[in-house]
């Protein structure tokens, strides 16, 4: 299981908690995925889940653009998390915090089909990752 984390950008109200409820931006434009990302309609869900319709004011191709306009002041975003709770490299003004709402994880998996050839670069990389995890490597929920 993968973390959802709430983004606020510089000078938020939020800026300086660490973990909120969803409930509490209900009425703030949010900086979504395009449409077609199932990361957009888990967020949409949980939205749904804290009993509000989402106003989507922005919508980014990719979480790197989603986090930019949260930094520059644009409304507020949902993202995953990666190691240490983070969503990836710090950016300047961008604030994470915990969701406390129980949906606000996503299930991270990796599945191959054996009947099918499996191209050299996706092989290395499925035993890399299997490696690691019988080694308990992986990373934990935060």
């Amino acid at each position: 299981m993968e973390p959802l984390r709430l983004l606020v950008g510089p000078g938020h109200r939020l800026g300086g908690t660490e973990e909120v409820a969803l409930s509490q931006v209900a009425e703030e434009p949010f900086v979504m995925i395009k449409p077609t990302s199932l990361l957009r309609r888990q967020c949409e869900q949980m939205c749904v889940e804290a009993q509000f319709e989402p106003y989507v004011a922005f919508v980014a191709d990719d979480l790197p653009t989603l986090r930019g306009y949260v930094a520059a002041g644009l409304d507020v975003a949902i993202a995953p998390a990666l190691w240490g709770g983070s969503v990836a490299a710090p950016v300047a003004g961008l604030h994470v915090l915990a969701l406390t709402d129980r949906s606000a994880t996503r299930e991270v998996g990796l599945n191959w089909a054996p009947q099918r050839r499996m191209l050299p670069a996706a092989r290395l990389f499925r035993d890399y990752v299997l490696d690691r995890a019988r080694a308990g490597k992986l990373p934990r929920p935060v």
